[in-house]
């Protein structure tokens, strides 16, 4: 690491956070279009809030790419070419709450095509020889990098829910991916890593614990995305690592994706349609915000939340870091680990119809407001 990447960090830090610090102090003018609503059934948050974040993260990452030189600067320059792209539409749901979910999936899954065009970078490899030849032709391997790219991003957006949440554990899969890429001598791209979390602390500080800005879809789209993209330049500039470690990485956001997906399907609900059913919120509902019920600060309560929800991610990441060249050990915690989250799941699921059918006039957050739906228990 050179030290004018060294350097970089703490500039790229008093960026993100001075512009942070400017769209919380400003939000009475802004606030019309920049607040987040307090009305829908998937909210834990009590005030209205500035949910633009992800545009104080972005001007970061910009002032990153002018001022890196040489290999950094290119390796930073496609997260932020890529990550611009889906902020964008993030960023535009964000102030006009006007862009559907089709739009924004969308959004996600062309990174991998734009990337390939600019500089022909797709996943060509993943250890097993029959996918490996099908990746060998072009098309095939756009699909398959958009897909993966696409789903990466869109989790990370969903588990979007509490303060910090995001943010966290899009830092322990990065923490997890500069350790590989140190382990296997890839200097250049983990010199990377502290420039986009530094960007990612500067609003995180405004975030958690007081919850006084919001990523916004926007902000979470591109911090899905940075997650998403050093994965793939860490297993293309480094065949010896399995792609299912980088895999294992995000596999709690994945998990909840899918997972999310099957019981809508399984209860004829849209994909895109919000609920209070996600884990992260069966948890806060059953376990954490009936043990801190005393606590005034619900903003604080929330925090906590997202912070030990946020640890999900450590163990798979530790696993990945330590196993990233042992394909059997990684396909083995990948299959742990989704087998606990569907036990995790449905035992919170069941805590939590217990705790409601036992205290009928608890909430574990507030009540709903008009235009909520209302909450129904089903795995």
């Amino acid at each position: 690491m050179t030290l004018l990447t060294i350097a970089t960090i703490p500039l790229i830090f008093l960026v993100s956070f001075i512009f942070a610090g400017l769209i919380v102090a400003t939000s009475k003018w802004h606030g019309k279009y920049s607040h987040d609503t307090l009305v829908g059934v998937q909210r834990f948050h009590e005030k209205a809030t500035p949910r633009v974040g992800g545009l104080a993260i972005i001007i970061a990452l910009a002032v990153g790419v002018l001022v890196l030189q040489g290999e950094p600067k290119q390796l930073l320059k496609m997260p932020f070419i890529l990550g611009f792209f889906v902020f964008s539409f993030g960023f535009t749901e964000d102030i006009t709450k006007q862009v559907s979910v089709a739009v924004r999936l969308w959004a996600g899954f062309m990174p991998a095509v734009i990337a390939y065009f600019l500089n022909g970078t797709t996943l060509h490899a993943i250890g097993w020889a029959p996918l490996d030849y099908l990746l060998s032709f072009p098309v095939v391997a756009i699909v398959f990098t958009a897909f993966a790219v696409g789903g990466v991003t869109q989790s990370i957006n969903i588990i979007d829910g509490f303060n910090g949440l995001c943010s966290w554990v899009s830092t322990w899969s990065l923490l997890a991916i500069m350790a590989i890429a140190l382990l296997v001598g890839d200097v250049e791209l983990a010199s990377i890593i502290p420039i986009v979390l530094a960007a990612i602390f500067g609003v995180l500080l405004f975030n958690w614990p007081f919850g006084k800005i919001f990523l916004g879809d926007g902000g979470s789209y591109l911090l899905g995305l940075c997650v998403a993209w050093c994965s793939v330049l860490l297993a293309t500039r480094n065949p010896s690592i399995t792609p299912f470690a980088l895999f294992l990485i995000c596999i709690y956001p994945i998990t909840e994706v899918l997972y999310s997906m099957y019981r809508r399907k399984k209860h004829k609900k849209s994909s895109g349609q919000p609920d209070r059913l996600h884990l992260h919120q069966l948890i806060a509902m059953t376990y954490i915000y009936p043990s801190i019920a005393t606590m005034n600060s619900s903003v604080i309560k929330n925090s906590i939340t997202g912070f030990l929800v946020s640890l999900l991610s450590v163990a798979p990441g530790t696993v990945a870091v330590v196993f990233y060249d042992r394909p059997p050990v990684i396909l083995g915690a990948i299959i742990v680990f989704i087998l606990a989250y569907i036990l995790l799941y449905r035992w919170t699921l069941l805590q939590s119809k217990a705790f409601l059918e036992a205290n009928p006039h608890h909430h574990a957050h507030k009540p709903k407001k008009n235009g909520e739906q209302k909450l129904e228990m089903k795995p």
